[in-house]
């Protein structure tokens, strides 16, 4: 919902609630009812069966014999909630009409979003007043509440009830629309770890408050009472100190960015200049918060290292190239200032391969890194089954020696951006040429050309429409609207992007401009596609496999997009990978073993056990009996399938969560890429005791080899839920096979 609809909602409801005022009015009331009764009947059968879903699942397989749309647990809260809708549509008790409204507010608050705080103030604001009008002013209101025979209120029995209608009524808007406010105010405060969920605490009870002073004061005056009248107030100011804190961050943003000098500005905020003339626009912007702001500027622990490095990175590339939503192409800035090569570093004009001047931090580069160390905390589901048993894995780890030079840095390029949507998915990034990138974008995904230094959109999931000069042909474009992309795949000519709410959307490079498929494969209340692959399948045709967190596998023809076969599991689906050749499928999730499958008949093979936490990146060798599985206990095992019973090799991080694992294509080097700043190149053939480390800072969006081997690429990205905001493409060239062996520095690979 965007700002404008939270605007325009109270009048739309205005409308509608005077409709069905006129109706009830001049039609039949038992026909109206009649019909919105069995309206409801069939809704609150889905919805009853949604709510089921949760408690009944764990007593069912998952594992199921039919290969069927509906599970077994589905099919079961299907027939309750038919049922349970007869039984209330035959006797219209209070309490089944009650369990009716329970469960439609608790769908309603699930599947519905606010999108931003700032539009639930908007929405809730001007609900109060309709509320207040449209119960104290009108008989409106009230009239359609009691000819409206259907679960959209809740009926509480009034304890002092002489006369008149024994129950007090609160509908179900009442409920459902502060509700997806509070439920808002979690996901800000999962999402930028506020301490034991502050905002979210701080509304839920007054959310709780207001609905307790309702019911209390319909019982208490015998009367209609608009119910956000009390409600509203107990989570809008709430919601005022979210946008102020909010606020507050942007106006030290701002003046680190405005304030001179920028040694001083950036090396610690509390050596800003306040008084200095470009500050004097920002505090005249934020003047209702500009006090609060100095006091929390002179304290000693409002900066961190990261913020004050993106800082100073954005305010090196503003400097050059200035954002501009009219310029498509990465390339049109001066690249030579966004760009740093492998000569720069030799040369001393660049301090190292990101472009990052130290010289200009308060910090070396050695200090950063030590503090990184220190202060990153990584995520993880099983945290304490990890920390129980570190030293076990410190004892069961290789030995890897870090002197491994299999590829050299070549260039970094700062405009070549790219995004992250979800922390832990991280297959954002795909080479099918050592000139020939794609990366996520926002809600695209993007080529960049690395002769002609220029990118093309291949896939708009923005929503936007599309130029006349790019028209698709009929049935071609996006219908998904927006999407955000979760994940993505390129190989050869086709290109796929999976998103938040189970979306798959493919091109054919070949095919021109659009898009060849775009649906959704689940409509599962958690869909996320997790991870995509494109195949070849042992007949020749290719194929296109989702994970997905409904718990399902799904295998597609590339030409028809028809549904080849699909296999359930006991957990979210975080990535799956088919043996070249297509006999075998690794699948791992949200559970700390990994499965292998027959391909064909989907019939488990065998189960790897080892890692203490979820998996997230599973990866074939393309030519010996091989795979690697990396998890966030921070290792990658290495498994032979002639020997399962225990990992070949287990390869410990240096940061954090290994979620992107890839193996060159000759075999002889395996890339773990980990959340945020390394990568490990594994010698493959050394049996995983040396390796290569590359040394970066920044979240990781993918590893890629080129198909010929010649090029590694890594993506630096944005985050969508990170303060952080720096971005780029690294690209790195093999060295020679002495340089390699010697772990000395080598010949690159020629270029072209």
């Amino acid at each position: 919902m965007s700002r404008k609809d939270a605007m325009k909602f109270p009048f739309i409801g205005s409308a509608v609630l005077v409709s069905l005022f006129v109706l009830f009015k001049f039609l039949p009331k038992d026909l109206i009812n009649a019909v919105l009764t069995t309206y409801f009947v069939m809704l609150g059968t889905f919805a009853i069966t949604a709510t089921l879903l949760p408690f009944l699942e764990p007593l069912f397989p998952k594992r199921e014999p039919l290969d069927v749309a509906a599970t077994v647990p589905e099919m079961v809260g299907g027939v309750c909630g038919l049922v349970f809708c007869c039984w209330y549509y035959a006797k219209k008790h209070w309490l089944a009409n009650n369990l009716l409204g329970i469960a439609f507010s608790i769908q309603g608050i699930e599947h519905l979003s606010l999108g931003a705080v700032s539009t639930g103030v908007i929405l809730l604001s001007g609900l109060f007043f309709y509320d207040i009008f449209w119960v104290f002013c009108t008989p409106v209101m009230v009239t359609v509440a009691k000819s409206f025979d259907a679960p959209i209120k809740l009926l509480f029995p009034r304890v002092f009830s002489s006369k008149g209608t024994p129950f007090s009524m609160l509908g179900l808007g009442d409920i459902v629309i502060p509700g997806i406010f509070v439920a808002l105010l979690l996901r800000y405060d999962v999402k930028h770890a506020t301490p034991k969920g502050s905002y979210f605490l701080s509304a839920f009870w007054g959310y709780v408050g207001g609905l307790g002073t309702t019911i209390a004061v319909m019982n208490l005056f015998q009367a209609a009472q608009p119910a956000l009248l009390y409600i509203v107030p107990a989570v809008w100011n709430h919601s005022e100190d979210v946008n102020d804190a909010k606020e507050a961050k942007t106006v030290k943003e701002e003046l680190v960015s405005a304030s001179a000098p920028i040694a001083g500005a950036i090396g610690d905020e509390r050596h800003l200049s306040l008084e200095c003339p470009a500050i004097q626009p920002i505090r005249d912007k934020y003047a209702h918060l500009f006090t609060s702001v100095e006091t929390d500027m002179a304290a000693a622990d409002s900066v961190t290292l990261d913020s004050s490095l993106s800082a100073l990175l954005a305010l090196d590339q503003s400097s050059v190239c200035e954002e501009n939503d009219a310029v498509e192409e990465w390339g049109e800035c001066e690249e030579d200032s966004l760009c740093t090569t492998s000569e720069d570093v030799h040369l001393g004009l660049r301090e190292d391969l990101q472009g990052i001047p130290w010289a200009r931090l308060q910090y070396t580069r050695r200090e950063y890194r030590a503090a990184r160390f220190k202060g990153y905390d990584d995520f993880m589901n099983m945290a304490e089954e990890v920390e129980k048993n570190q030293s076990k894995l410190e004892k069961e780890s290789n030995k890897v020696a870090k002197d491994g030079q299999y590829y050299r840095f070549s260039r970094n390029l700062q405009n070549v951006r790219s995004t992250i949507e979800h922390f832990q998915l991280r297959n954002l990034l795909w080479a099918t040429s050592k000139h020939d990138v794609y990366l996520v974008h926002e809600a695209c995904i993007k080529h960049w050309n690395d002769v002609a230094r220029c990118s093309t959109k291949v896939m708009d999931l923005s929503g936007a429409k599309m130029d006349p000069s790019e028209a698709c042909t009929e049935g071609r474009e996006n219908s998904l609207g927006h999407v955000k992309i979760s994940t993505s795949c390129v190989r050869g000519n086709l290109v796929a992007a999976g998103g938040f709410n189970g979306e798959l959307a493919i091109a054919n490079l070949e095919a021109g401009p659009g898009l060849a498929f775009s649906s959704h494969v689940t409509y599962a209340e958690n869909a996320i596609t997790n991870g995509i692959e494109i195949f070849e399948a042992p007949s020749g045709a290719m194929r296109i496999m989702t994970s997905n967190n409904d718990m399902w596998l799904r295998v597609f023809d590339a030409d028809t997009f028809l549904c080849c076969s699909r296999h359930s599991f006991p957990w979210p689906v975080n990535y799956a990978s088919t043996q070249p050749g297509g006999a075998v499928l690794a699948v791992v999730g949200d559970h700390p073993d990994a499965l292998l499958l027959d391909a064909r008949s989907g019939q488990e093979v065998a189960t790897l056990r080892g890692h203490l936490d979820y998996s997230f990146a599973v990866a074939w060798h393309p030519s010996q009996p091989q795979l690697a599985t990396g998890n966030q206990d921070a290792t990658t095992r290495v498994w032979d399938t002639r020997m399962l019973g225990k990992s070949l090799a287990l390869l410990p991080g240096t940061m954090g969560s290994v979620r992107s694992l890839r193996y060159s294509p000759c075999g002889c080097y395996m890339a773990a890429a980990e959340s945020v700043d390394f990568v490990r190149l594994y010698d493959v053939d050394a049996d995983f005791s040396r390796c290569q480390e590359i040394d970066m800072f920044g979240e990781i969006g993918g590893v890629a080899f080129s198909p010929d081997g010649e090029a590694l690429f890594v993506s630096l990205s944005n985050v969508a839920y990170s303060e952080v905001s720096y971005s780029s493409l690294v690209q790195f060239r093999k060295c020679d096979a002495a340089a390699a062996y010697l772990g000395r520095p080598g010949q690159v690979s020629a270029l072209v």
